[in-house]
């Protein structure tokens, strides 16, 4: 997974395994701040939501949570 290579095994900025960082993704992705982009090699982008909310101009309160 791309994702885990880049946070864990290169920048080292996290500390979590592989099914816990896909299991956050698609989250994510349920919330609309992601869309899958290649699914085999689990490659996510940014939506313009996703966007929108990094860059401030989205509320947390504004998300639809996933029901689990």
């Amino acid at each position: 997974m791309a994702v885990y290579m880049n946070l864990v095994e290169e920048m080292e900025v996290l500390d979590k395994a592989p099914n816990t960082i896909s299991r956050r993704m698609k989250k994510l992705a349920e919330m609309g701040l992601l869309k899958v982009t290649n699914e085999k090699r689990g490659y996510y982008q940014f939506t313009d939501k996703g966007k929108q909310y990094l860059a401030g101009e989205l509320d947390a309160e504004d998300l639809e949570l996933p029901n689990d």
